[in-house]
């Protein structure tokens, strides 16, 4: 399975685990690498961040389904600090 993220420490980390570079006891995301490639991903690849619909290629499949699913990412993460400031 492959994951997108427009977090480049995200992407960096992953492939670092795969080549076995990654220390986990020392880096940021250290606990989430291998249950994620436990759980079946094979590759993480990075999309660009912030972007408008102005901005996608609408001829390229690829760049509207990114960026549909990263817009959709980026709002369902601003509901829901919204609800965790509200508690």
């Amino acid at each position: 399975m492959e994951v997108v993220s427009d977090c480049a420490a995200v992407v960096s980390g992953f492939k670092n685990m795969a080549k076995r570079f990654l220390n986990l006891h020392k880096t940021m995301h250290g606990g989430v690498w291998h249950p994620v490639q436990r759980g079946g991903v094979d590759s993480i690849r990075k999309v660009k961040a912030h972007r408008t619909l102005g901005n996608v290629d609408k001829n390229d499949p690829k760049d509207v389904y990114d960026f549909t699913g990263n817009d959709l990412a980026d709002t369902m993460a601003t509901k829901a600090v919204g609800n965790f400031d509200s508690a």
